[in-house]
């Protein structure tokens, strides 16, 4: 399942959700790049890792009302910080963090 969602008037339009065992377990492993607006979003899920991943990403915290708590970019093979209060993670492109701020809040658009 995709949804569209907006960050600070920012339109990300192909985000998926991550659903069931395998799909959170592989993640964006397979991934050899992400386009702009592309993602994947971890719901209840408090830390991530690059393990096996070819890419690096950037790694948005967000707490239970999906406002942003922190946001740093990984590189392949790296645990991602434990921020206290996480409840989802939103994977991105690296470099799409740029355009965000703490206390941001996401915004659900649709579903596709």
């Amino acid at each position: 399942m995709n949804i569209n969602i907006s960050i600070n008037n920012l339109i990300y339009n192909d985000i998926e959700v991550a659903k069931g065992f395998y799909s959170r377990l592989i993640g964006l492993i397979d991934r050899k790049y992400l386009n702009n607006n592309q993602g994947l979003l971890l719901k209840k899920c408090k830390s991530v890792h690059t393990f096996f991943m070819k890419i690096p990403i950037d790694i948005v915290y967000l707490d239970k009302n999906y406002k942003i708590l922190f946001f740093e970019t990984l590189n392949p093979w790296r645990v991602g910080r434990f921020i206290k209060g996480t409840k989802h993670i939103l994977e991105l492109k690296k470099g799409e963090i740029l355009n965000m701020r703490y206390g941001d809040y996401i915004k659900f658009i649709d579903e596709c």
